[in-house]
């Protein structure tokens, strides 16, 4: 039935006397909250009494729904970009917290796992319900970085972002994965335009976005603060009537 269902198995014990008739009771326990955590809890720790245990004729199961994953009608090459997972986050984790990645990115990082995580599983669930575009980057299999494109309110125009480990960094990783952004919005998001904040001086983000026929339209002074600090940022966009021309 469970996997009829599509649920995970998380255990399963066995139960007999007061927990069979509890059990039976069931269907009353479930409507109070407090009765019915107190009502697994008895069968869980009556099902480890030895005498209990392999001469059950009550079972009982327990299971745990996986979490919605979020799908588009539209195939990205190589699965280089797979929409975020909460189950994502452990890996990329060490991949971003206190290294120099953050030194090129408006983030400063995760603080801890735990915050990692739950920041994953909220983003996981605006994924699903299209607030947002997040993806994690895979290199050979591996998670090795995040990107996101982010329509604004009208939806006709937005900006990408991206951040990829030390490790995968400089080879070419990061110009497939705006070249794959940048067909999701003007091919599937049906975009206008696409723009791309970089810190100014970032050379090797700079070549990226010009490699995808971005156009550089200039420095917006003081436009954001790292650190306490104001930084200039270089603007890079695109048009869908660019993007067309580029295509043929």
């Amino acid at each position: 039935i469970f996997k009829n269902e599509g649920i995970d198995l998380v255990e399963s014990f066995g139960c007999e006397g007061i927990s069979a008739y509890l059990y039976d009771k069931a269907e009353i326990i479930h409507k109070n909250s407090e009765a019915w955590k107190k009502f697994i809890e008895i069968l869980h720790q009556h099902s480890q009494e030895p005498s209990t245990l392999g001469m059950s004729e009550h079972v009982v199961y327990v299971g745990q729904k996986p979490e919605a994953v979020a799908t588009y009608p539209y195939q990205f090459t190589d699965n280089v970009l797979v929409p975020v997972q909460a189950e994502h986050a452990p890996h990329l984790f060490p991949l971003i917290h206190n290294t120099k990645i953050t030194d090129t990115i408006l983030w400063d990082g995760p603080e801890n796992l735990e915050s990692y995580i739950s920041g994953f599983k909220q983003r996981q669930k605006q994924v699903m319900k299209k607030e947002i575009y997040m993806f994690t980057i895979f290199s050979n299999g591996e998670a090795c970085g995040s990107c996101s494109i982010r329509p604004e309110e009208d939806q006709f125009k937005a900006d990408i972002g991206l951040w990829i480990s030390e490790k995968a960094s400089g080879q070419g990783l990061g110009t497939k994965v705006v070249q794959e952004l940048t067909e999701f919005g003007f091919n599937f998001l049906n975009l206008q335009r696409i723009e791309a904040y970089v810190f100014e001086g970032n050379l090797a983000s700079r070549k990226i976005f010009e490699k995808n026929n971005y156009l550089f339209e200039g420095t917006l002074r003081q436009a954001c603060k790292k650190r306490g600090h104001f930084l200039n940022e270089w603007l890079f966009a695109i048009t869908k009537d660019e993007y067309q021309k580029n295509k043929l």
